[in-house]
């Protein structure tokens, strides 16, 4: 019998392009609409499609297989890619809003709801919803809450805060055009929805995407390239409709996280593996659903978002979408879980 393989825990930085378009798809019912919305962040079975899609094209068999072992049936996991901003060598970091964030009382509940990503600031120190509106907090575009002060470690001036953008969403009309006469009845405009990334380069700061993973230390090598080849080819639906890249991609060696069996939050989607797993809170969203040509749609899965709180860390799941005539197809949603504040907890010290 072989050693157990060494893990290691990295996190990559997707530096993106001043005014980078993206379009990372939603689940929808018709087909006709399919581009209508686009995710605001890089969910993790998205990122794992790119990853083994890009690894299957570039490895030897070997270590594509190692790969794809050390996620199906090893401890290999990766979180879900969300925002940071960087401006030189500092970073300001966000995370998804833990789901409990949601039942604290405050005044302004609905302002505190749109809120949908902290800060590490925030979230490492348990600062609650009832002080995000306070003198020590800044709400940015209705959408993130940092700290002032981490604002002003980043070297951003007061003047701007109010009006600082991350991302925007764009919508714009597109005409299909047809090849040929069977595809006929699928002609006509439709609508893309692409989110679009703010250019602050005027003021030397730079918007990007972070996500951690749980790596086989031997095939971190190629996982790096992997990512770099991503980086340059793009990720989700940019690949065939932007033709957008990333500006560059950085990885950096990060401590484990200490989960043992404290309760800790998922930071990417969870198919949560059998009912023990339910024992958490989180909000749920569907997946999969996608059109295979002529052979139909695949399954759909209902996940539990980034955010999801577990009184004991899920191992999550990897499901088969596809039925026999179908393309193999499979969706990830094992968990990538760090450890949540106490003040994030319910008043009783519980998740359940």
């Amino acid at each position: 019998m072989g050693s157990e393989p060494s893990y290691e825990h990295v996190q990559f930085q997707l530096i993106c392009q001043p005014l980078q378009q993206l379009h990372f798809g939603n689940y929808c019912r018709e087909k006709d609409t399919a581009l209508e919305d686009t995710g605001e962040i890089i969910h993790a079975d998205t990122l794992f499609s790119a990853i083994i899609s890009t690894a299957a094209e570039q490895l030897e068999k070997d270590q594509f297989d190692r790969l794809l072992a050390g996620f199906i049936g090893g401890k290999s996991s990766l979180s879900s890619a969300c925002y940071g901003l960087k401006k030189e060598e500092k970073l300001l970091r966000f995370y998804p809003k833990p789901v409990t964030a949601d039942f604290f009382k405050v005044p302004d509940g609905k302002k505190i709801k749109r809120i949908r990503y902290v800060s590490d600031g925030i979230l490492n120190q348990g600062i609650t919803p009832d002080q995000w509106s306070g003198t020590d907090c800044v709400i940015i575009q209705r959408c993130f809450v940092a700290l002032k002060k981490e604002l002003e470690d980043l070297g951003l001036k007061e003047q701007i805060w109010k009006d600082l953008e991350i991302f925007r969403k764009e919508t714009v009309m597109k005409v299909q055009v047809q090849r040929d006469a069977q595809a006929q009845n699928d002609a006509g405009p439709y609508a893309q929805t692409n989110l679009v990334l703010a250019d602050h380069s005027a003021i030397g700061l730079q918007v990007f995407f972070w996500f951690e993973a749980c790596i086989d230390a031997s095939l971190f090598p190629p996982l790096q390239l992997i990512m770099q080849i991503i980086a340059a080819s793009g990720i989700g639906g940019e690949r065939s409709t932007l033709n957008s890249t990333f500006e560059e991609c950085f990885c950096v060696q990060i401590n484990q996280h200490e989960i043992a069996t404290s309760p800790c939050m998922a930071l990417g989607l969870t198919i949560p593996k059998g009912e023990d797993e339910f024992k958490g809170m989180g909000r749920i969203i569907t997946r999969g659903g996608r059109r295979m040509a002529s052979e139909g749609k695949l399954k759909t899965v209902k996940m539990l978002e980034e955010g999801a709180l577990f009184s004991v860390p899920p191992e999550g799941n990897i499901v088969r979408l596809s039925n026999e005539k179908q393309e193999l197809t499979y969706r990830y949603g094992k968990a990538y879980c760090i450890p949540i504040h106490q003040n994030f907890h319910f008043p009783n010290g519980t998740l359940l």
